[in-house]
């Protein structure tokens, strides 16, 4: 994950615990407003302000998404949609979970290529394919380490990515459609999905 570190400053007064709440609290919310997570603060001495400071610790990291999107009965396991997809939210600045890249990291090869029908079958039997497999893998992603979730054009006549979104739903992830602008392009809508 990568992290950018910001800091804040605001001076207290040293004469009691309302002073040093409402600095903290200030730190706090001006790091929220630019859309950093709290991480830490200490105490310090400031020769600028002319009495003690507050120091807080922001850090801003890449949202980190999952990619759902249908796969089965899609030529080549709709694995090219799913290539532009998370070409598209890279660039955009999130850190992207695709479960096509993961197919093929752990086949060591395109499991979707030359699959015209994307034959669930033909996966298995040419390259060994689990849905069981890929399914536990992916579901583990999202609980341990998704902060929301991406749909590809429809997602919703699919079953696996109708669980995944639930699953995303239920566990309060922020949720994004990918809107196909055409031949094959897309763009980010955000926003929730229900």
């Amino acid at each position: 994950m990568e992290e950018i570190k910001h800091t804040r400053w605001a001076p207290y007064e040293d004469g009691g615990a309302g002073a040093l709440t409402a600095a903290k609290e200030a730190c706090q919310e001006e790091l929220r407003a630019q859309g950093l997570d709290f991480v830490a603060w200490e105490k310090a001495e400031s020769t600028e302000h002319g009495c003690p400071v507050i120091r807080a610790a922001g850090t801003k990291h890449k949202l980190r998404l999952y990619l759902a999107g249908p796969m089965r009965g899609y030529p080549e396991f709709n694995f090219p949609a799913f290539e532009a997809g998370a070409v598209l939210l890279r660039e955009r600045g999130f850190e992207v979970f695709s479960p096509a890249e993961k197919d093929i990291e752990r086949h060591g090869t395109n499991i979707g290529a030359g699959n015209t029908a994307g034959s669930e079958e033909q996966a298995a039997k040419e390259h060994g394919f689990s849905l069981r497999v890929a399914l536990k893998e992916d579901t583990t992603w999202i609980c341990d380490n998704a902060e929301g979730i991406a749909l590809l054009p429809g997602w919703e006549k699919s079953k696996g990515a109708v669980m995944e979104h639930s699953l995303a739903i239920a566990l309060g992830l922020k949720v994004f459609s990918l809107v196909e602008i055409g031949h094959g392009a897309y763009d980010v809508a955000e926003g929730l999905v229900q």
